[in-house]
């Protein structure tokens, strides 16, 4: 039996968020979040491209944007060698 996939919105993201928040007694935003990520990757020395597909972020030059294609296992294993110490 398949367990049906439903999307993340932004709202129900921000909801879940806001409860970890409450649990860990501490208040930050998911902005702030994604500034500490991107920081800790940069200082890791992840691979730029792949950074950006991680985050979102378009890929502006034609090179990235035509013939670099991760698959999501190598994204996993790029994220993986993020050091957050």
């Amino acid at each position: 039996m398949e367990r049906k996939v439903s999307k993340l919105t932004y709202d129900k993201y921000r909801g879940r968020f806001e409860e970890v928040m409450l649990m860990l007694k501490t208040n930050h935003t998911p902005h702030e979040t994604r500034h500490s990520f991107i920081t800790y990757a940069k200082k890791s020395d992840i691979n730029e491209y792949m950074l950006k597909q991680i985050i979102g972020h378009e890929i502006r030059d034609i090179t990235g944007k035509v013939y670099i294609h991760q698959t999501i296992e190598e994204l996993c294993l790029e994220m993986e060698k993020i050091n957050f110490l």
